[in-house]
This record gives structure tokens, sequence and C-alpha cells, in this order.
């Protein structure tokens, strides 16, 4: 390990640091999505353009879509992995910004 990933950490880690308030956010968001049906579930996307429309940006939005996307596919498919994709998606889109 070099001097300055002494210092500074590695790559790996600097991305880590970025992506895991963003998962703590959505893992937090979990329970208040997840008690809702998935036809309240499908009318976010309704609140999610007017939140666009009303200035926010598709990064101050992302954890609550990226909750209810994730959701609405585990109650489809029965398939239950948010916690376990969150990172994963996240290291893919962080980097392409």
């Amino acid at each position: 390990m070099s001097l300055v990933e002494k210092l500074f950490g590695s790559f790996s880690d600097r991305e880590l640091k970025k992506i895991n308030p963003i998962a703590k956010q959505v893992l937090a968001l979990e329970e208040k999505y997840a008690a809702m049906p998935d036809a309240d579930l499908q009318a976010q996307t309704a609140v999610f353009k007017q939140q666009l429309a009303d200035g926010k940006t598709l990064d101050d939005i992302l954890p609550d879509r990226y909750c209810c996307c994730e959701l609405l596919y585990a109650n489809s498919t029965g398939s239950y992995v948010l916690s376990k994709s969150i990172l994963f998606l996240f290291m893919i889109l962080i980097p392409a910004r």
C-alpha cells in the first residue's frame, strides 16, 4: 500500500464512502414503502414526477425511487434482495456520473 493510499484510501474505499450514505437512506425507507400495497407503490411514480417538476434532482429522489422499484420487484417475483443489491447498484451508478 502506497503512502497516498494510506492517506486518502484506495479508489474502492473512496467510492464506498460515497455509496454507503445512500444505501443507508434506502434501508431506512424500506419500512415505509414495505407497508404500502403494490398500487400505492406504483402511484409513487406520479409523486416522483411531481417532485422533479418542483425542482428536485434525480439524485435527490434516488433512495425513494430505488426502494419503491426494488420492493415492487420483490412483491412481483417473490425474490427479496434489497440489502444485497443496493451496494452493487450504486457501485454501477455513482462512477457513471
